[in-house]
């Protein structure tokens, strides 16, 4: 994969201002204006002759990456196979993206290893658990592995569940998924207990009432929350677009109309634990539904 030509690097809004206000040049077009509070002109150069010094220090190498697949043998049909998946590299910090997926991953793995010692359960068909790398770059990790078992997964995979971002709000489930897994996903969610005590207060006892409550299907003949179509961007892309294996994203959301719950911190240096527990998921009251007790 080639590298961009130009680079790009996220700043803030002050940052932005003090590097933009003073240039010389035509004033751009106004579909070009933001909103801060200077002349949006497009240089080239300064009126006053100074200007700003860029420093990199990102180089470019070869990295090794590596997958790690965990399975749960099935009692019934062993050779058939539920996959899930998240991936573990990240641009900056991660605490979203992918590190809230990783860690509802983890927490499920843990479950499940649980309930086979303390219940001596078995599940019907193996579950395989899968932690990809290079993900960021390309899904590289997750369809370099698909490729290599692309005749076992046409034959005997199941489906993909894929959970890339697990936490950006507390406000609703969203889901992605291709038709095959609605039915199988709105079960689903019908039987989770709802993590917001505020929205249980409310009669919305799961996490299907509310999300068909703040998410309805926009089909007028059917009383069902929306289910979005499933496009690329993770790694259950290699999946369904390689092997025709069927996908499902899952992520708890933000209100996408409430720009000061939907911060725009994604990929940036700003995706901390922080702003999981301070902005994301107050109380972590989503990401602790996660909790092996609960299985």
């Amino acid at each position: 994969m080639k590298l961009p030509l130009i680079p790009a690097h996220c700043i803030s809004y002050e940052d932005a201002k003090y590097i933009m206000n003073g240039l010389k040049g035509p004033t751009a077009p106004k579909s070009w204006f933001g909103k801060l509070n200077i002349t949006y002109n497009i240089g080239p150069g300064y009126a006053d002759d100074s200007y700003v010094t860029l420093e990199v220090n990102t180089r470019v190498q070869k990295s090794l990456i590596h997958n790690v697949i965990g399975v749960i043998r099935g009692c019934t049909e062993p050779d058939r196979y539920v996959l899930v998946g998240n991936h573990r590299d990240s641009w900056t910090f991660g605490s979203v993206d992918p590190s809230s997926g990783t860690a509802a991953m983890l927490e499920l793995t843990k479950a499940f290893t649980n309930v086979m010692k303390n219940e001596n359960w078995c599940p019907r068909r193996s579950i395989v658990f899968c932690s990809w790398g290079a993900e960021e770059y390309g899904l590289i990790g997750s369809t370099e592995w698909v490729e290599e078992n692309q005749k076992l997964l046409q034959s005997q995979a199941v489906a993909y569940l894929n959970v890339d971002i697990a936490v950006e709000g507390n406000y609703s489930l969203q889901a992605k998924g291709v038709p095959l897994l609605f039915e199988t996903i709105w079960n689903a969610a019908k039987v989770v207990p709802n993590p917001n005590p505020e929205e249980v207060s409310l009669g919305h006892k799961t996490v299907y009432d509310t999300w068909i409550t703040r998410s309805p299907s926009n089909i007028t003949s059917s009383n069902v929350p929306k289910v979005k179509g499933v496009g690329s961007g993770s790694d259950h892309s290699p999946f369904l677009q390689i092997v025709g294996v069927p996908v499902v994203d899952f992520r708890y959301t933000c209100d996408k109309n409430d720009q000061t719950i939907c911060y725009p911190l994604y990929h940036t240096m700003y995706e901390t634990y922080n702003l999981e527990a301070d902005l994301l998921d107050r109380g972590f009251l989503v990401i602790l539904n996660f909790d092996s007790n609960n299985l």
